[in-house]
């Protein structure tokens, strides 16, 4: 061999060690950060070594670090079809395609990691995170607990417990996880901020404040933080403190729409509808496709009178989302405040928003016994469970069931729970809180208590668990109280309401069978500290005063021109109105201008904003005759000007909600005062105004006949309900052919 041949030979190598020298270098650049070095030597040892299985996974890793997925995939794959036997090309292979939002595949990666080292930490952690985020928290809860049980001290495998566990319901359990993991972690900013979300979900709002304080410690300039803040403050009812808190939010973030969303709603509870509604716009101009923005703004506007822009709202809602069940509710309830509609148009409505609330995932079967004569148990389902008029309505029925023939469990979707809730709270057998909780694990809730009949109490109003009772929750399911129209639900059995809400004939605008209780649907019962009537301020040397205490949102424009036509009709009387958003500058202006055009003078018009249940009894004093607006008419203000000795006259029409009124003075023997036309409206309001002697007289019997009505005989209403439930059981299990009416 000549010179030149061995100084060739000296300096020729397999490609093998050359593939070895240069993944050994290309690791050292990988590991100290430099990844285009990295990744230019892993091409080089591939170009050398196509098979080489730990260059492609790492080739494979460096691509999904730099958020390469679909290459990561790929190049991972190819390495596990080399060398399937190496647990962390599994392991990886899950962390790609979890980044792809492949969440079964991912979990399908992880477990073939396990099934090769059964005591592989990450693995079982990325398991139960692939399954959590595939919407299986229960299996994921068995891949955390697997983790725990291999290394107790595993913070992060108890933090995402937690989590897990507060998805499924388990609220207690799922804080105790969080606890755990930050004892072995305190300065995990992340699960305190779990753990201050699953204790407002818990309604534990005080401790959920401190504990998003102290994120914001850890973490001072976390805005989702401060905004989850303001979501507590604002369901704790320190309004003013919420707006506070998304103030503070935007001031540090000024492009956070959902901080601006958040603000509107803030301000809307507090009156301040037209700063509210420019809160969501700008929520809108930073993000159009914000649907919860849109459907919000549709809630203001629907405050403001604005009905048409409402829809408009709603409805953008709607195409951006359209499984978006609550702007198919906000869209409901905008229809209802409208003048009337044409005949069966909120039916079809509801009907056609059905499919948004969900259906049952498999015929369910419920295991209940069928006898039809044991104690049944009944479930009453509602965010409105405090300070509410279906709190209000609700409480002398829980205090009159006969526990002998029902079990009474209240499902309540309100994060807080206040005195009015704490009260229903011991009147009923069982409390179960909803709020936050998936659908799922709610009907998990409802089904382990064994419940017969499910009532909904909210219908299309805010806060309502709709699709809860669309995917079949118990046995029979009853919509009643809160709600007067159709849900739309083909899973809603009955609705409960009376003859002078759904007249006869009207029973094909319900997607539910119309089941009528004796008297009225309403069981009225006052607050306990309620003060005696004051004699009417006309007899007072006052001028006469009409007044009206219902949300502004039914004071329409045709509302608006009745009642200036009362006021024309007497001469020198007075306006009170009183409701929260008329603290709020515009909405007074405003207000004040759609009389002046009509020839009232702001002297003869008294706007009060938003006071204490109590304080709003004390100024019906203020107030000789109260009007009712249409065709959304009174239902708890109603009840409480008449408990004040104030008259109530109301106009019903072809609505179910503008007859709510006329139900209650025809339970009090006053149908004189529920006129037919405008002009009958006109007459009967001007007659009670024009003898104060006999408005005295009504002001000191209202109350005692009143209480001596079936409106307030607490007793006899929950039997004639009792027998409804009974009526309804009986159809269940095959005794009847059909529910009829009880009355």
């Amino acid at each position: 061999m000549n010179r030149k041949q061995r100084r060739a030979q000296g300096v020729a190598r397999p490609d093998a060690a050359a593939a070895s020298d240069l993944f050994e270098e290309a690791v050292r650049h990988h590991q100290a950060g430099q990844a285009e070095q990295a990744g230019a030597l892993y091409r080089r040892v591939l170009a050398l070594e196509p098979r080489h299985a730990d260059a492609l996974h790492l080739s494979g890793l460096l691509a999904f670090e730099a958020g390469r997925h679909a290459e990561g995939k790929e190049l991972i794959g190819r390495a596990i079809r080399i060398d399937g036997a190496r647990a962390p090309f599994h392991l990886n292979l899950g962390h790609v395609l979890a980044a792809l939002r492949q969440h079964d595949e991912a979990a399908g990666a992880y477990r073939s990691a396990i099934r090769l080292r059964p005591d592989y930490l990450p693995a079982h952690l990325g398991l139960g995170n692939a399954l959590q985020d595939a919407g299986r928290p229960a299996q994921a809860v068995l891949a955390y607990e697997a983790a725990i049980r291999i290394e107790p001290g595993f913070a992060d495998a108890h933090a995402n417990l937690g989590v897990a566990l507060r998805k499924l319901g388990r609220l207690d359990d799922a804080l105790a996880a969080l606890d755990a993991a930050i004892r072995l972690r305190p300065d995990a900013a992340a699960t305190h901020f779990n753990l201050a979300n699953a204790l407002a979900v818990s309604g534990r709002l005080d401790e959920a404040i401190d504990a998003y304080g102290t994120v914001l410690r850890l973490q001072p300039e976390s805005v989702e933080a401060r905004c989850n803040l303001g979501n507590v403050l604002a369901d704790a009812g320190r309004t003013e403190d919420a707006v506070a808190a998304y103030r503070d939010v935007i001031a540090r973030r000024p492009d956070y729409a959902d901080a601006h969303a958040n603000l509107g709603n803030a301000l809307g509870a507090a009156g301040r509808l037209g700063e509210a509604i420019a809160a969501q716009e700008a929520a809108l101009r930073l993000r159009p496709g914000l649907a919860r923005a849109h459907s919000n703004l549709g809630n203001l506007l629907n405050d403001a009178g604005r009905f048409d822009e409402a829809l408009l709202a709603h409805e953008a809602a709607i195409r951006l989302d359209p499984g978006f069940a609550d702007a198919c509710s906000n869209l409901l309830m905008t229809l209802h405040y409208r003048p009337e509609p044409a005949p069966g148009a909120v039916r079809a409505a509801a009907r056609r928003h059905a499919s948004a609330l969900g259906r049952p995932r498999s015929p369910p079967a419920f295991a209940n016994d069928r006898d039809p004569d044991r104690r049944l148990r009944i479930g009453y389902v509602s965010g409105d469970l405090g300070p509410h008029p279906v709190g209000h309505f609700l409480r002398p029925v829980l205090r009159c069931h006969d526990r002998r023939a029902v079990e009474v469990t209240c499902y309540d979707n309100h994060p807080h729970r206040g005195p009015v809730a704490e009260a229903l709270h011991r009147t009923s057998d069982r409390w179960r809180s909803l709020a936050g909780l998936p659908d799922e694990a709610a009907a998990a809730v409802v089904a382990a208590d064994g419940i017969d009949i499910l009532v909904d109490l909210s219908g299309h109003t805010a806060r309502n668990r709709l699709p809860l009772f669309a995917r079949r929750a118990a046995p029979v399911q009853a919509t009643w109280l809160g709600y007067w129209g159709t849900t739309g639900l083909s899973a809603m059995d009955v609705i409960l309401s009376d003859t002078t809400t759904i007249l006869p004939g009207e029973e094909g605008d319900y997607a539910e069978r119309v089941v009528r209780l004796p008297g009225s649907r309403f069981c009225f019962a006052p607050i306990d500290d309620a003060p005696l009537p004051a004699t009417p301020p006309c007899t007072r040397g006052r001028p006469p005063t009409f007044g009206s205490f219902n949300n502004l949102a039914k004071v329409g424009p045709e509302v608006v021109r009745l009642w200036a036509r009362v006021l024309h009709a007497a001469p020198g009387s007075r306006l009170l109105l009183k409701w929260a958003s008329l603290v709020d500058d515009d909405m007074r202006r405003h207000l004040t201008a759609r009389f002046a055009e009509l020839g009232i003078g702001a002297e003869r018009l008294e706007l009060r904003g938003r006071s204490s249940h109590l304080s709003t009894l004390e100024q019906y004093g203020d107030v000789d005759v109260a009007l009712d607006p249409f065709p959304f008419s009174g239902g708890l203000t109603s009840c409480d000007a008449l408990w004040m000795g104030v008259p109530v006259v109301t106009l019903p029409g072809e609505a179910p909600q503008s007859r709510q009124t006329a139900g209650f003075l025809q339970a009090i023997g006053s149908a004189g005062w529920v006129a037919r036309t405008p002009e009958e409206y006109v007459s009967v309001a001007l007659s009670l105004v024009s003898d104060p002697e006999a408005l005295r007289g009504i002001r000191l019997t209202l109350r005692d006949r009143m209480a001596a009505s079936p409106l307030c005989d607490a007793p006899s209403f929950t039997r004639g309900l009792e027998d409804a439930y009974r009526a309804m059981w009986r159809d269940r299990c095959g005794r009847r052919t059909g529910v009829a009416d009880v009355s």
